[in-house]
């Protein structure tokens, strides 16, 4: 933050809060004063490589009826750590997400993209909006629905580009990752989600959420559930 403060350039505008607004309600008083047609939420430990933003722009340019991008994200070593995106299959009031196989296309459709790395046409602000009401998980599979409710967009992996996803924190400050991952929050903000859309997850996602990691949280065991996370984003990635 205070390097931030004393970034003295015309390019960058620095807006604060003084309260703890959460992630969405940040998310969502940014895309409020974008003016440019398009606009990139990137979280602080997301990297952009050389070419990434292009790699999403030509998906853009040359897709109308694609409304938001994101990308591969691969490990500090480069290993793959997470495709981008998956497909939303919703039977029985269950939402099923797929991972998809990435190729040598320039982009893959998919329902669902995660927030922290996704360039947006601006235009989008009209069919969704960031649930101020979540301050852990659960905002950006909110976005998707509201998106594919709305049936005007198409999301998409631009498979050429490539971003650095910094997990190098996860393990190193347990009190930290409690607060920032507290299971029983996640829970609640589950419960939240369930009820604004009458929809759950399916049943491996639903008992980590509703007991595991609550549990986890209550216990105090060694490992935290952001730990949890990780290791299942790598089984399921």
């Amino acid at each position: 933050m205070e390097f931030l403060r004393g970034l003295n350039d015309d390019r960058f505008e620095l807006i604060t809060s003084s309260v703890n607004i959460g992630a969405s309600g940040a998310r969502k008083l940014l895309a409020g004063k974008v003016t440019s047609p398009l606009m990139m939420m990137l979280d602080d430990d997301m990297y952009l490589t050389a070419g990434s933003v292009t790699a999403a722009l030509d998906v853009l340019q040359k897709n109308p009826t694609v409304g938001a991008v994101s990308m591969p994200q691969y490990d500090l070593r480069g290993r793959p750590v997470a495709r981008g995106g998956m497909r939303i299959d919703i039977r029985g009031g269950v939402i099923h997400r797929i991972p998809v196989i990435l190729d040598s296309s320039p982009w893959i459709e998919v329902e669902y993209l995660g927030g922290g790395a996704t360039m947006f046409r601006t235009e989008m602000r009209d069919c969704f909006s960031w649930d101020e009401e979540y301050r852990t998980g659960f905002e950006d599979l909110d976005n998707c629905l509201q998106i594919l409710r709305a049936r005007k967009w198409k999301q998409a992996i631009a498979c050429r580009g490539r971003l650095i996803h910094d997990r190098s924190w996860v393990g190193k400050n347990p009190r930290y990752e409690r607060s920032r991952f507290n299971g029983f929050r996640l829970r609640r903000n589950y419960r939240y989600f369930r009820k604004k859309w009458g929809l759950r997850l399916d049943m491996k996602s639903h008992i980590l959420t509703e007991l595991v990691y609550p549990v986890v949280e209550f216990a105090h065991f060694p490992f935290t559930v952001s730990q949890i996370d990780s290791l299942s984003r790598r089984r399921g990635k």
